[in-house]
């Protein structure tokens, strides 16, 4: 059971305030990680581990950046992945790009239907699937160097890898945005 004590204290202070209180994955995932160091490595479930959250504190809170069915007591708030992917695909065609790339480091839930959008108003995007790890990855983009530089837009679902990806780039002396987007 999840109890005050087991909270990390920059967190605790956070509950303490008695208002509202927002939480996101990571916030939770610090908790976890506590949990699972003191219950000798057994992975917690997400769901459970916000309920318990949820049943020791005497104020509301949000969670963000996961959503949680039929949690008691537990309010999400979410985005609408799909309509900001077709967002996206929407600013790049009226910028006239049709050769455009997205980068994920996955195909599922929220950049699958990020994705999914961005593809609805671009149906000839493609999808390169990163690795997570940046050493990995770095090595990842130079064997997929001469593919990536195939487009003309590249849409990142993460401001991570825009960065990332834009870095890695510029240190191939590619121009942003005069040579790729």
């Amino acid at each position: 059971r999840l109890v005050k004590t087991q909270l990390m204290p920059c967190l605790f202070q956070k509950l303490r305030c008695g208002k509202i209180t927002a939480l996101c994955q990571h916030d939770l995932s610090r908790i976890t990680r506590r949990q699972i160091s003191q219950s000798k490595g057994q992975k917690t479930d997400t769901k459970q581990d916000y309920q318990n959250l949820r049943d020791h504190m005497r104020i509301p809170f949000v969670i963000y950046d996961s959503y949680l069915e039929n949690g008691k007591g537990l309010v999400n708030l979410v985005i609408d992945h799909y309509d900001g992917g077709r967002q996206m695909g929407m600013h790049l065609k009226e910028l006239g790009h049709h050769r455009v790339l997205c980068i994920a480091d996955n195909n599922i839930s929220m950049d699958h239907q990020r994705f999914l959008g961005f593809q609805s108003v671009l149906p000839e995007a493609e999808l390169l699937v990163v690795p997570m790890k940046l050493e990995e990855r770095q090595e990842f983009y130079r064997q997929q160097r001469d593919y990536i530089l195939q487009f003309t837009a590249i849409f990142a679902v993460s401001d991570y890898y825009a960065v990332d990806v834009m870095q890695f780039l510029m240190g191939e002396k590619v121009v942003i945005p005069e040579q790729i987007s």
